[in-house]
């Protein structure tokens, strides 16, 4: 599974609308600003996000991008899904269909690591990851 340049903005732009007041918003121009990317490659990870009902859009003088869920309601997995689709490993064509053992078990590794990756993205809630965002902007630099 190869995460995609798309789908790692995606993460980092909810990550920074999860950091605002409830009631404020982000234009597009300033998430490409914070992401320096163009606002045409950062409108499609938007479009996507809201496509999902990940992210709500507000038109007008004062409007931009805001979670449309709570942080603590959404999860790694629900931008993954949005941005790359399902987490797949390998194609599964011939999954249980072999004779040979070797294949069958070889089929059963990748299926638990996607499961397993799964469950890891479907637990780790936007809120969570804010927090850690949050911790490390808090540590002490000690550089002399």
């Amino acid at each position: 599974m190869r995460i995609s340049k798309k789908c790692r903005h995606g993460v980092r732009v909810m990550l920074t609308l999860a950091a605002l007041p409830a009631a404020k918003t982000l234009t597009l121009r300033e998430l490409a600003a914070t992401e320096s990317a163009s606002e045409k490659y950062l409108w499609q990870v938007m479009n996507a996000l809201t496509s999902a009902g990940l992210v709500r859009a507000a038109r007008g003088a004062q409007g931009g991008y805001r979670l449309a869920h709570a942080s603590r309601a959404i999860t790694l997995k629900d931008i993954v899904f949005a941005l790359d689709g399902p987490c797949k490993l390998v194609a599964h064509s011939r999954m249980n269909n072999s004779s040979r053992s070797e294949e069958r078990v070889e089929s059963e590794i990748w299926a638990d690591m996607e499961r397993k990756i799964s469950t890891y993205l479907a637990s780790s809630t936007l809120r969570d990851l804010r927090e850690r965002c949050d911790r490390q902007n808090q540590m002490p630099d000690y550089v002399i």
